[in-house]
């Protein structure tokens, strides 16, 4: 049972990880190269829009392929009882 969950969940956990390391590298490419230009001129406010865009698209697209993936495998436990 516990291999099971085990390797149910580890594409699961494996896609966070890999998402968030990507993430975490775009932010600090967006902090050092754009922020210190952008900070105290008229184009201060896209630094936080930045931010805000990228964490709305990283929390939602995690949600997402979570949903997918309990789907699929929910589709998938049901059809390998009728078979």
């Amino acid at each position: 049972m516990i291999k099971r969950l085990l390797l149910a969940f580890v594409p699961v956990v494996l896609f966070l990880l890999v998402s968030t390391t990507i993430l975490s590298l775009s932010l600090m490419d967006i902090k050092y190269t754009f922020e210190t230009v952008l900070i105290g001129t008229g184009l201060d406010y896209l630094v936080d829009e930045t931010y805000s865009m990228v964490w709305l698209f990283y929390g939602s697209s995690n949600i997402a392929f979570v949903v997918i993936y309990i789907i699929s495998l929910m589709v998938f436990k049901r059809v390998s009882k009728k078979y």
